[in-house]
């Protein structure tokens, strides 16, 4: 009778299952109306305008959000004094060598970044020196000699990793053993390129003619899994349930809790959601006379493309005219529907931020396409040349105002209601003075550029592996990326430009870092090098300072001959340390060795391409690290630049660099990637980069005068 009332809240009551088994303070109420009963979820305690209180749950499973498994088997030795430290929710799994944590935590950070913060405040704290080390300069030794004690283990292993012809370099310390396990030694290096170094390598010799293992002191992203919610009803329900699903569906998963399923597979969540829904079904169907008012289902709305809209033409223009120009609509939409609105593989779609309230998604979908017919949204190009980029800006800037489409300057292309876009077209070629015969429809490559103002919309292309690459003019210090690229001028400070803003940003000690750097190698980067600091006051944590190739150089490596096979070592010697050394998922490369340095933007552009290109398809052991490149250049030119190559690749099938190569060296690229100083470069294949052991054997040469082999 309480629920049957409209005035509490509720509606038709089409059946009431009570008692449930031996539970008499829980009843299942079935409704004739689903959004009744999501009404009465919602609001979750009370029933409105009725004094009655009741607890109103969901009987549905609920797919919650990814969850996050870190592998911290090799610090197993530590874990519990890490563990008790962590600000975090965890769950230990597969007897404590990994640890769960589930996604839907108010945290900032991921959780390898705690984990890894409370391993680094354990170093320096066994350390206690004045010199702070970072998780980069230390390795994990495993199988090596044990000898009589654990203070002569620990001086023979130094001893081992300090030698430079097996790959080593300076240790500053062993600690031995590690923790409570006597298998394990901890190295902490002065250089952590030599750390970086021995972890690709994986192993060393050690003096019993063995290979001592080599693993990373660093806990990194290992696997995701998948959490459900089963919900006390359904587990009251069917007390066997949580059993059968693991024994009868046939997947591999564990519980948390007595609700909480954790999945490792993505199918098997669904192949769960459908047998428990079955088995709810039935129960729930033989509970009452007339199985037919039985209509549970499990749902996890997430993100559904909106029905019945073509997905042909450039639907990214499109979702940025509709959140720009009809940005009220939208929220609007977003606000009363409690929905978002996105854009998934050149699909709007509208995700819902009610787990299972479809009816609301569906609401707001329908609202969506209404508003859409109604615009009917065109996309028309206008083909101009010979005009001003200031005046496209300006000229861009008024039309959009004045009849409510979106412009894209960069392509000047016209996007809203067919009517608004051509009276839109005849205002904009009014303000340019362009003649009124002028086709539309056809874009003009070849367009004239200049700095002054114009601002291009972001682009972004897919490249093999699933990197994503963002072409963006903006400030690249201000890119929320994990590390940005620096060019290096050969000296400690820059006077101007992007370097000088990059440098003023991250504050006083990113330069005494930088500084402190140079001052250990005793020398300035040299061609193709690269080295890298902390962000500091930066978004991003670290930056690869590049120094890339000077046609001006008058040293006794021709850089002007080799300019693009420099340039190109020299991007890839960023990708490669931002991947190795830093663990980098982003980052953010402006182009590099313009102005002063010789290179035109447009063989700059070229390389930089080449090089991500290469990187992305050859390189596959570092595709699951790096998802994301970013190209942001201040300057307008440089950015159209590299749109163009990527448009050009993107246009040939994505099978093959762009052969656009203006003024580039046509020898075969068999040039080094990486240079020492003027009396310290050799040569290698420029596919291959240099071991450690390589670079020690040939700086230990040239430190005795020896002529270099260039």
């Amino acid at each position: 009778m309480i629920l049957n009332k409209p005035e509490n809240g509720g509606g038709q009551v089409e059946n009431v299952i009570y008692p449930i088994e031996t539970m008499r303070n829980i009843a299942i109420v079935i409704f004739r109306e689903r959004k009744v009963a999501r009404s009465l979820i919602c609001n979750g305690t009370t029933l409105p305008g009725s004094k009655v209180k009741l607890q109103i749950r969901s009987i549905e499973v609920d797919h919650q959000k990814e969850a996050i498994i870190l592998d911290v088997s090799p610090i197993l030795p530590i874990i519990p004094e890490i563990l008790d430290k962590l600000p975090i929710k965890y769950y230990k799994v597969d007897d404590m060598k990994k640890l769960l944590f589930l996604d839907n935590q108010d945290t900032t950070k991921k959780p390898e970044t705690y984990v890894n913060e409370e391993l680094e405040k354990w170093l320096n704290n066994q350390l206690k020196d004045k010199e702070q080390f970072s998780l980069a300069n230390c390795v994990i030794v495993t199988e090596f000699v044990k000898y009589n004690s654990h203070g002569e283990t620990s001086d023979k292993l130094q001893i081992t990793l300090q030698k430079r012809k097996l790959g080593g370099g300076d240790v500053h310390k062993v600690i031995y053993p590690f923790g409570n396990s006597e298998d394990k030694a901890l190295a902490i290096f002065d250089e952590s390129e030599v750390a970086s170094s021995l972890i690709n390598a994986k192993t060393i010799l050690n003096e019993s003619g063995g290979n001592s293992k080599i693993s990373p002191f660093k806990i990194r992203h290992s696997d995701k899994a998948f959490t459900l919610e089963l919900g006390e009803v359904a587990h009251l329900f069917d007390p066997t349930l949580k059993t059968s699903i693991l024994n009868t569906v046939g997947i591999s998963g564990e519980y948390l809790d007595d609700e909480q399923l954790v999945l490792y597979d993505k199918a098997d969540v669904d192949k769960v959601i459908e047998y428990v829904s079955e088995q709810l079904e039935w129960s729930l169907a033989s509970s009452v006379d007339q199985a037919t008012t039985t209509t549970t289902t499990s749902s996890n709305i997430g993100v559904k493309e909106v029905a019945g809209i073509s997905n042909e033409g450039n639907k990214e223009l499109e979702y940025q005219f509709l959140t720009t120009c009809h940005k009220e609509f939208v929220n609007e939409l977003e606000k009363k529907f409690d929905i978002i609105f996105t854009l998934e593989d050149n699909n709007f779609a509208i995700k819902s931020n009610t787990p299972g309230n479809d009816d609301d998604r569906k609401l707001a979908e329908d609202s969506f396409k209404s508003k859409y017919q109604s615009l009917n949204p065109t996309i028309k190009s206008l083909k101009v040349t010979n005009i001003n980029v200031k005046k496209v800006l300006e000229a861009s800037q008024e039309t959009s105002r004045e009849h409510n489409v979106l412009i894209s300057p960069n392509e000047i292309s016209f996007v809203g209601n067919e009517e608004h876009v051509d009276n839109a077209i005849t205002y904009f070629q009014k303000l340019c003075g362009i003649s009124q015969s002028t086709k539309h429809g056809e874009l003009d490559t070849s367009r004239p550029r200049d700095d002054d103002g114009i601002t291009f919309l972001d682009t972004k292309f897919v490249l093999p592996g699933g990197i994503t690459v963002t072409v963006r003019q903006g400030d690249i210090t201000e890119e929320n990326v994990d590390v940005i690229v620096k060019e290096d001028n050969g000296q400690l400070q820059h006077e101007s430009g992007v370097a000088k803003s990059i440098a003023d940003k991250a504050g006083g000690r990113f330069q005494e870092e930088y500084k402190k750097k140079l001052e250990r190698r005793k020398r300035y980067l040299t061609v193709t090098e690269v080295l890298h600091t902390a962000g500091y006051n930066l978004k991003a944590k670290y930056v690869i300072h590049a120094m890339g190739p000077n046609k001006n150089s008058h040293n006794e490596i021709d850089e002007k001959k080799h300019f693009v096979s420099f340039l190109e070592n020299t991007f890839r010697n960023c990708l490669e340390r931002a991947t190795v050394c830093l663990e980098a998922t982003s980052i953010a490369i402006p182009l590099i060795s313009l102005g002063i340095f010789g290179g035109n933007k447009a063989e700059c552009a070229q390389s930089l391409f080449n090089s991500i290109l290469t990187f992305a398809k050859n390189d596959k052991r570092y595709i699951r690290m790096i998802k994301e490149i970013h190209l942001v250049n201040i300057d307008v030119e440089a950015t159209s630049e590299i749109k163009d190559v990527f448009n050009k690749w993107q246009q040939s099938g994505k099978k093959t660099a762009c052969q656009v190569q203006v003024g580039m060296d046509t020898q075969p690229n068999d040039v080094t990637s990486r240079f020492r100083h003027q009396q310290d470069r050799r040569s290698i294949s420029s596919t291959e980069d240099p071991s450690y052991e390589e670079q020690n054997k040939v700086n230990s040469k040239q430190e005795k005068d020896e002529e270099p082999i260039i």
